[in-house]
């Protein structure tokens, strides 16, 4: 018979904004603060949007300067 691989079922990213935040930082910290925001990436700036007022404000003072260093632009959490 024939051998099946197990595969790890891998998550899927809504933008490429996500897959950058999630690729660096951990899996805990993605899961817990980024998965379930809106982000918006133009030219020169990031947008997040956050599902509350906690977790903006968790955002803006945990991992703001982390953000900027990744992608390099401005970073607004909304």
């Amino acid at each position: 018979g024939k051998e099946e691989a197990t595969i790890l079922q891998s998550l899927s990213f809504l933008t490429e904004a996500h897959k950058k935040i999630y690729d660096n930082t951990s899996d805990v910290t993605y899961k817990t603060w980024f998965i379930d925001t809106e982000i918006e990436e133009i030219e020169t700036k990031i947008t997040i949007k956050a599902k509350n007022e906690f977790y903006k404000g968790v955002i803006e003072d945990k991992f703001k300067d982390r953000l900027y260093s990744i992608f390099l632009k401005e970073i607004e959490v909304i």
